[in-house]
């Protein structure tokens, strides 16, 4: 063979060997929010979650009514927030989802929670195929935002409740956007 056989041979090789290399690993081009698992320990490694206040920031987080992440609370004060509940697609009181109906869960505990805090759901989201997610919108000033997620994380199902920061320009687009 010539040495143009032989460059030409390796380099079939070496694309070969570099194409198997990266078809099991994550490109350099994929973001690193893609190439993570999320903090649920889902079996997604790749999440495109739609429901813009998912990606707010994080004032509180609670699981099981034990506070996992808290900031300047202080700092919260006056300013306006939505809850984000993240539970499990398979909970019994999120089926009537299935149905189109957004207004209520088919939970009595955390309909009369979200009656007690004023708070409707405005957007309901999937994670992956295990976790889903709502977004609920307190109507007035909750007084204890705090207490109010501490309470929703304590729900059946429930796997975390983040009190999330509206930024001020999503405030003037603030509606239901349920779907």
């Amino acid at each position: 063979m010539t040495k143009v056989s032989y460059l030409a041979l390796l380099l079939v090789t070496l694309i070969l060997a570099t194409s198997c290399n990266s078809s099991t690993a994550p490109s350099e081009s994929t973001p690193p929010s893609e190439a993570q698992t999320s903090t649920l320990n889902t079996r997604s490694t790749q999440q495109r979650i739609e429901a813009e206040a998912y990606h707010y920031k994080t004032i509180a987080a609670f699981r099981d009514g034990e506070a996992e992440h808290l900031a300047d609370l202080a700092a919260l004060q006056g300013k306006p927030i939505n809850f984000v509940i993240l539970y499990e697609a398979l909970a019994p009181w999120a089926e009537v989802f299935g149905t189109g109906q957004y207004q209520q869960t088919g939970d009595d505990h955390l309909n009369g929670l979200m009656e007690s805090y004023n708070l409707e759901i405005v957007k309901q989201f999937a994670i992956d195929d295990e976790n889903e997610g709502l977004v609920l919108e307190p109507n007035n000033a909750i007084e204890n935002p705090i207490e109010a997620a501490k309470e929703l994380s304590m729900v059946d199902h429930v796997l975390m409740v983040e009190v999330k920061e509206v930024p001020p320009t999503d405030m003037e687009n603030s509606t239901a956007d349920v779907h």
